[in-house]
Order: C-alpha cells, then sequence, then structure tokens
C-alpha cells in the first residue's frame, strides 16, 4: 500500500476513532491496518496518537451534549454529572460480606471458581465439573460464586476463606 493510504487512514481515523469503521470507508481490511501497525514502528506511533485524539475528540463532544442535558434540566444529565464528578454524590457498592468490597471479589472470581472444583472433586469426583459448562458460571454474579464456595468449602468463615484464594492466587504468581 502507498503511504498516501496510510496517511489517508490516520486522518480518518482522527475523525472517526473506529478502525472496522475506517476501514469500512476506505475498503481497507482490518488485517492489512494492523499488520502495517506491525511492521512499521511509525505508523504505529500514529496509529496510537491519531486514535487517542480521535477518542478525546469524541469524548468531548459527548461532554458537551452532556452539560447541553444539564442545562436543559434534564435530571438524568444532572444525576449523571452528580455521581461521575461530585464525589459526595458518588454511590460506592456495598460491601458483600463484612468489610470485603465487591471489588475484591471480583478480583478473586476465577480462584473462587477453582477453589470449587478442587472442593467438588473431593466431595465427588464423578459429578460433572463446573468449570468444564463455561454457561453455567458465566451467569452467575461473584456473590452467588462466593455462595457457593463457601457451601462447597463447609461454611468456612468468609475472612479465612478469602485467605485461601489469597494464599492460591500468590502462589499462581510465584509459578509465572
Amino acid at each position: 500500500m502507498r503511504k498516501e493510504d496510510r496517511k489517508l487512514f490516520l486522518d480518518e481515523l482522527e475523525k472517526t476513532p473506529i478502525v472496522s469503521v475506517v476501514c469500512q470507508k476506505l475498503s481497507l481490511s482490518r488485517q492489512t491496518v494492523y499488520r502495517w501497525r506491525v511492521e512499521d514502528s511509525h505508523f504505529k506511533e500514529k496509529f496510537d496518537e491519531a486514535l487517542g485524539r480521535g477518542r478525546d475528540s469524541i469524548n468531548d463532544l459527548a461532554e458537551s451534549k452532556l452539560i447541553s442535558q444539564v442545562n436543559q434540566e434534564n435530571m438524568r444529565a444532572i444525576e449523571f454529572w452528580l455521581r461521575n464528578n461530585k464525589v459526595n454524590y458518588r454511590q460506592p457498592k456495598p460491601p458483600f460480606y463484612g468489610d470485603i468490597a465487591h471489588s475484591e471479589l471480583d478480583k478473586y472470581r476465577n480462584a473462587i471458581l477453582e477453589l470449587i472444583e478442587q472442593k467438588r472433586k473431593e466431595i465427588n469426583p464423578e459429578s460433572e465439573r463446573i468449570m468444564a459448562n463455561p454457561s453455567f458460571y458465566k451467569n452467575l454474579s461473584t456473590e452467588e460464586i462466593l455462595e457457593m464456595a463457601l457451601t462447597a468449602m463447609e461454611e468456612k468463615d468468609t475472612e479465612e476463606f478469602m485467605e485461601m484464594v489469597r494464599k492460591m492466587i500468590e502462589k499462581r504468581k510465584g509459578l509465572k
């Protein structure tokens, strides 16, 4: 491809920061563009800059539309702005168990599933693998998985269980 094609792509990417849309508009394949990124470090740098400027431009546009809605006294827009820009309007996620926050539970989701699987093997090796059926656990919330894990771990104290999960993660990190 010619350098002009790459320049045209970068110009369009800055206007519309969605690679597939720009590729379609210019009749380029995404594979071609991503191959250019791999083969040409200068193009990769310019690509990242154009994408960043394009996203900044869209963000500015979205913020101006939001502010316009706030000025028109749209309550949803006002609430959104306050929740995301003023600390005392933020709604913290409530802890699930004691002082263990949702974000911490989400971090340990896969380790919790592995512990459930280990316990399942101990209790009934012939039972169906939980991890083998992704659709089963994919639709469960982290809280539901923790509840299953606590039951599978014979109702261990939550802190004790989370300590087991932390140790498992540390062990896994040590193996990498």
